[in-house]
């Protein structure tokens, strides 16, 4: 009986072997099948018997070890050396071929489909990691509208967008991140235009590494029909063509990330219907009003919704942006502009979003009531000056404000911020800047981020924190606090809590477990805690409370398995080192130096391969170190 069952098995597991094949990639490579001419009898595998209905072993065929779909089909044109002749297909594609799901590699090259899926509007294989050498059979999809073959590899696609051009009914083309070669566009010929689709209207050519000669020619040969270009991400230099401008439907161009220089022709000036220009991550060094001139036509002026100059080199002052009546966004970050607010604005704003950081502007801030439907405003890092209080209460509608980083002055009282309702992000760090607020004030707002280093909080623990629940950042190191965290406070720390920075404070008083976080950076460094150490949420990444009045061992952070930083520097830390390094094996930088550690260091010191940084020196540590 044993024996027989021993038989069934066998012959179960060799028919399941025989079959791997999934019976729908079966069906769609028999339909595919009937479209082609094989003269040369090379798919002649392909049949449905019950010897041969594993597709797995069809010519030309690959499947999964795992799940029997296939996921190859090469069935490239072979060449035979010693009678000198090619050995192909002809015949039609047959639209069964996008049945395979999980198709990863198709090679149908050198052959001669005179009929390629003529029908097919929409050709979609993104992401899906097929392999295409050959493009030619892409001309033939006379009625193709959409084609998407971004985050595939075309790395051997010569031609590609050449054969692209000519399809007559094409409107949209997206090939982002899809390793086009350099010679993509090789024989380019400005008569392929003629057949072109007067329709076309997006392409997408993203990170493809793509420099002038490859896009350029190909690009401004086409007629004014293109809303969208998408050319971010590849390899143009030099300063940007004046033939932009002749793209008068044109509603979307971004450049970002590439080598550009100069600045903006002045044949932007035509584009009557551009609203979204991203320019971020070039080498611009316009000034900034010969910019915006150059963009001052009456269409920009009407019709520009978003302007990201930002990451350029841009100089000069700030002009008159509110001549742009349908601006909502406008990014200037991380430029050289080193002029000023101009002393008037023109026109009401309609901005949303307006982002000043990291550049060198100075003088005073303007009155922003004319900014009032801001949403978000940044201007940390720049030589702004004079008070900010009283500029804050026209604007009502803002959610985010980054003010850190300059020389602003005064006292900032509740009233001046009492009309933020919707603040949720706020960062007033590193300013001459006061915060008097009574402890028993509930704040019309609930913030996310509070960053107040440095600004002058009065000797007691902010009590009008109470009222904030939601914070996963909050900063209030150097802040003049002398005096004991109470008990809300601890117990008020969300599970998410990021960033907590009480340092540089006179705080006192024990430190409770708290265990929850999400990868936290914890610095409490160079206040008067004492007391054992707590427990820290697991996966906390840093933890510094070097410089205050700690005691006892230190084993309970042998738990803390993601720390990279570890600072317990000139407290009063006590016992033998807990040998559980290796399991703190991440660790870059260690300093335990000044406290009262005694015995031998441990061997698993010597896990730590990625160490930076490590100090020891004012304890009573005996022993050699690992050789490690």
């Amino acid at each position: 009986m044993h024996l027989l069952f021993y038989f069934l098995f066998i012959f179960i597991y060799i028919n399941h072997a025989e079959t791997r094949c999934i019976d729908r990639d079966r069906r769609a490579l028999l339909q595919f099948k009937k479209g082609l001419v094989d003269d040369y009898a090379l798919i002649k595998s392909w049949r449905n018997t019950n010897k041969t209905k594993d597709c797995c072993k069809w010519r030309g065929v690959g499947c999964s070890n795992d799940t029997g779909q296939v996921i190859k089909l090469d069935l490239h044109v072979d060449f035979n050396a010693s009678v000198g002749q090619f050995f192909g297909l002809s015949g039609q594609i047959d639209s069964s071929l996008l049945s395979l799901n999980s198709l990863t590699y198709l090679d149908l090259s050198g052959n001669s489909f005179t009929r390629n899926l003529s029908s097919l509007q929409t050709l979609d294989l993104a992401t899906t990691s097929v392999v295409i050498k050959n493009t030619d059979w892409l001309s033939r999809l006379s009625s193709l509208k959409y084609l998407n073959l971004s985050y595939i590899d075309l790395s051997e696609s010569v031609g590609l967008l050449n054969n692209a051009i000519t399809l007559p009914s094409l409107v949209e083309l997206q090939l982002e991140s899809c390793s086009l070669p350099n010679n993509t566009a090789k024989s380019f010929n400005r008569t392929m235009i003629i057949n072109s689709s007067v329709s076309f209207a997006v392409v997408n050519i993203n990170s493809n590494d793509l420099p002038n000669s490859m896009i350029y020619p190909w690009l401004f040969n086409f007629s004014s029909s293109l809303t969208y270009i998408d050319l971010s991400n590849n390899k143009l230099l030099g300063i940007i063509p004046e033939a932009f401008g002749t793209f008068k439907n044109l509603q979307t161009l971004d450049l970002t990330n590439n080598g550009l220089e100069g600045g903006i022709p002045s044949s932007f000036q035509n584009l009557s219907n551009i609203q979204e220009l991203f320019l971020t991550g070039n080498n611009l060094n316009q000034d900034l009003p010969s910019l915006f001139h150059n963009l001052s036509g009456p269409g920009p002026e009407r019709s520009l919704i978003v302007l990201d100059l930002s990451y350029n080199q841009l100089s000069g002052s700030l002009p008159d942006f509110t001549t742009f009546t349908s601006l909502k966004e406008l990014y200037l970050e991380q430029n050289q502009l080193n002029g000023s607010f101009p002393e008037k604005f023109e026109k009401i704003s309609n901005l949303s979003i307006l982002d000043l950081a990291d550049n060198r502007i100075n003088g005073f801030l303007p009155d922003l009531y004319v900014f009032a439907s801001l949403w978000e405003l940044y201007f940390e890092r720049n030589l702004l000056n004079g008070t900010l209080a009283e500029k804050l209460e026209p604007l009502s509608m803002l959610e985010s404000l980054g003010a850190s980083s300059n020389s602003f002055e005064g006292t900032i009282f509740e009233t001046h911020v009492s009309n933020l309702s919707r603040l949720t992000y706020l960062d007033l760090s590193f300013n001459s800047l006061a915060l008097e607020i009574d402890s028993d004030w509930s704040a019309t707002f609930q913030l996310e981020t509070i960053s107040l280093s440095s600004c002058k909080l009065g000797s007691s623990f902010p009590g009008w924190l109470r009222t904030q629940t939601n914070f996963s950042v909050l900063d209030i190191s150097n802040t003049g606090i002398i005096d004991s965290v109470p008990s809300w406070f601890w117990e008020s720390l969300i599970p998410g809590i990021r960033y907590l920075n009480l340092s540089s404070n006179q705080i006192h008083g024990l430190i409770p477990d708290f265990i929850f976080g999400n990868q936290p950076i914890i610095d409490m460094s160079s206040n008067n805690f004492s007391g054992n150490l707590p427990l820290f949420p697991l996966d906390t990444i840093t933890l510094k409370l070097n410089d205050n009045m700690l005691s006892g061992p230190i084993s309970s952070l042998c738990n803390l398995t993601g720390l990279i930083r570890l600072d317990l520097s000139n407290n009063k830390l006590s016992g033998e080192l807990p040998d559980c390094w290796n399991s703190l094996n991440i660790l870059a930088i260690l300093n335990l130096e000044d406290n009262g550690f005694t015995g031998k260091i441990p061997d698993s010191i010597g896990a730590l391969e990625g160490i930076d940084m490590m100090s020891m020196r004012g304890n009573n540590l005996t022993g050699n170190l690992p050789s490690s």
